[in-house]
């Protein structure tokens, strides 16, 4: 079963024995928290993640499939930052920069509260389309 539910653009979410906390936004994504000890999510479209761990970097996959358009954010806010890992198939643009495409392509956070914005395109492309602070394309 998933660790969360969820009702509505600005309806509720709620855990079950979760690490995460939650609060939907007028922007249209539903933001979801990530502390320690918890280091990975699955990402899922039109959701923001804000990941709060100090020690070590969280990974949060890429959906697994979109509708193009769909949105994805990440807001670091621990000093351990974030990683956002791809799948087989999958890479995301960054401006002249492409990922290697593939589960080996990543793109990650250098200072604790770098931000991204992410869209997806279609084919298993997804595009950066606004980002705040350094960003490690590989």
């Amino acid at each position: 079963t998933s660790i969360y539910e969820r009702t509505g653009m600005f309806g509720s979410l709620s855990f079950n024995n979760s690490p995460f906390t939650t609060t939907e936004m007028q922007d249209g994504l539903t933001w979801v928290t990530i502390i320690d000890p918890t280091t990975s999510a699955s990402g899922t479209a039109n959701t923001g993640y804000i990941t709060n761990n100090s020690v070590t970097r969280t990974q949060i996959s890429l959906p697994v499939s979109g509708n193009a358009g769909d949105a994805f954010q990440v807001q670091g806010q621990g000093a351990a930052g974030w990683r956002i890992t791809q799948i087989a198939g999958q890479r995301i643009i960054f401006g002249n920069q492409t990922s290697t495409t593939g589960a080996s392509g990543y793109i990650e956070s250098t200072l604790a509260n770098d931000v991204v914005g992410i869209r997806y395109l279609g084919s298993n492309i997804w595009e950066v389309s606004f980002s705040i602070g350094s960003i490690t394309i590989v």
